[in-house]
């Protein structure tokens, strides 16, 4: 006889089943893992967000091509430079020379000239100068800017000289075509009733100041190519 078969409940009926969301791979899971794309413009990842480059203006220019010119005559001849740039700042400035001579040279002692000058009260005074014509960009920031054990050498050398020569009223300048560091600009703030410091940028403004180097012509200024041809001996007319 055949067994009747018991009803089977709804709930009991085989269902489907759902597809799972996880792909398996040998019984192991396998994420899937979202790349975002780097945004333009954003630092993260690889990208380089360069800075907007500013245009440099037409009187920074001239400074560029100033330097430039001077840095590319020497030593010796900025030397000159420098001695007669200050003599005739003086002059326009109501001092009047008594002497001036150029001192540079492998035996100069850390000073490469000095000027004495009388003020409109008769007092007088001696100013020492030392002169360094550097690109700052030319390499190594240790041998190309001036630095605080430069400027004390030049210190030590104005103070031996004005005992040696036995002169009560002096002071010194040291004058660079590159610029200081900021060492050697505490040291010159915290010495500054005796010592000055002139950078590119000072050297640019007196020169145009004093027209010594720079000069106008039509409403424009521009480079003295005459002055800055690299005759020295051209500083003899003055």
């Amino acid at each position: 006889q055949k067994q009747e078969q018991k009803p089977v409940a709804p709930e009991q009926k085989e269902q489907k089943q759902e597809p799972k969301t996880e792909n398996k791979t040998e019984n192991k899971t396998v994420k899937t893992i979202e790349v975002k794309k780097p945004v333009r413009g954003n630092v993260r990842g690889n990208v380089n967000v360069r800075k907007p480059v500013r245009a440099l203006t037409a009187d920074e220019k001239l400074q560029e091509a100033f330097l430039s010119r001077l840095r590319g005559l020497g030593g010796d001849y900025f030397e000159y430079y420098s001695v007669y740039l200050l003599e005739r700042y003086s002059r326009r400035n109501g001092r009047r020379l008594e002497s001036l001579q150029i001192t540079g040279g492998d035996h100069d002692g850390g000073i490469d000239g000095e000027i004495e000058l009388t003020d409109r009260l008769g007092f007088r005074e001696t100013i020492y100068i030392q002169s360094k014509n550097w690109n700052p960009d030319k390499g190594d920031e240790k041998l190309w800017v001036v630095g605080e054990t430069l400027l004390q050498q030049f210190i030590g050398a104005c103070v031996c000289r004005q005992a040696k020569e036995g002169k009560q009223h002096c002071r010194g300048i040291f004058m660079t075509t590159s610029r200081f560091t900021p060492e050697a600009k505490r040291l010159l703030n915290d010495t500054s009733d005796k010592f000055v410091g002139y950078d590119g940028a000072d050297v640019f403004e007196t020169a145009k100041e004093c027209e010594f180097g720079l000069v106008k012509k039509n409403g424009e200024w521009t480079l003295d190519e005459t002055l800055l041809s690299g005759t020295k001996a051209f500083f003899n007319m003055f």
